[in-house]
């Protein structure tokens, strides 16, 4: 306003603030094989919106190691559907879509963390399930352990988690 009349103050905007935050841990170890895309244990959860334009904030971790190939990761659905707002690799040639990749060390034993994050907008009420899958093309990828697994006060025992977070609207 001008200097003759007192300040008005816009309304706060609604949106932005954290409804609710919900994780997943992946304690144990494990590993995949499957050249196709196959659910890791213990890393799927679900969050019920409080309202269609409601956002979901996505974020995942994962200790992983593999010695024998590039391993891929994705986010998905409950019914292995892709996300509504795409969070996976686009299509060049013929290399596999993923939302990330696993390491690959074929000379050391070590873990690396795999994380991503990402918005989602699944227009709905219903409770939404997310998950992550692997993709093993031609050897092992391990989660939450080394390939060799020794048992002793020099290696790590990691944990995964994915954590998903309401953003109202």
């Amino acid at each position: 306003n001008s200097g003759a009349t007192a300040p008005e103050w816009a309304a706060a905007a609604g949106g932005g603030k954290i409804g609710q935050v919900l994780t997943a841990f992946k304690y144990d170890t494990s590993s995949d094989t499957a050249a196709s895309w196959t659910d890791i244990s213990d890393m799927t959860i679900a969050i019920t919106p409080a309202a269609t334009s409601s956002k979901i904030w996505w974020t995942f971790n994962l200790a992983t190691m593999s010695k024998d190939d590039y391993a891929s990761v994705k986010i998905v659905y409950g019914d292995d559907s892709d996300l509504t707002t795409q969070a996976i690799g686009d299509i060049r040639g013929s290399r596999r879509r993923s939302t990330g990749a696993c390491l690959f060390q074929d000379q050391a034993d070590q873990t690396m963390n795999t994380q991503m994050s990402g918005l989602d907008a699944p227009n709905t009420t219903d409770a939404t399930t997310y998950k992550i899958q692997c993709y093993s093309p031609t050897g092992t990828t391990y989660f939450n352990r080394m390939s060799s697994d020794g048992d002793n006060d020099t290696i790590p025992q990691p944990c995964s988690s994915i954590t998903v977070m309401e953003v109202l609207a």
